[in-house]
């Protein structure tokens, strides 16, 4: 389905969509928390998401699940931003 920007439905289906990616990024562990308590391995603003890890390796992690993850729902992420 493709849902035009700036569309009534596309705020609504979007967050849908990148809570459940956070959920997930939070399941595996990936990205930073403080104290283990807070996680803060992914900021979202808008339409802006912002992956935040501690090593390389953690980082490569985090990009792979993205991909998956979009893949499963054919979004497409604009890496070039």
């Amino acid at each position: 389905m493709n849902v035009r920007q700036g569309g009534l439905l596309s705020v609504a289906l979007f967050a849908m969509c990148i809570d459940k990616l956070i959920q997930l990024l939070k399941s595996f562990f990936f990205g930073c928390r403080i104290n283990d308590i807070w996680y803060i391995g992914c900021l979202c603003d808008a339409d802006d998401i912002i992956l935040i890890s501690h090593s390389v390796t953690v980082m490569q992690n985090m990009l792979h699940l993205c991909d998956v993850f979009a893949a499963d729902l054919s979004v497409q992420f604009n890496t070039t931003k």
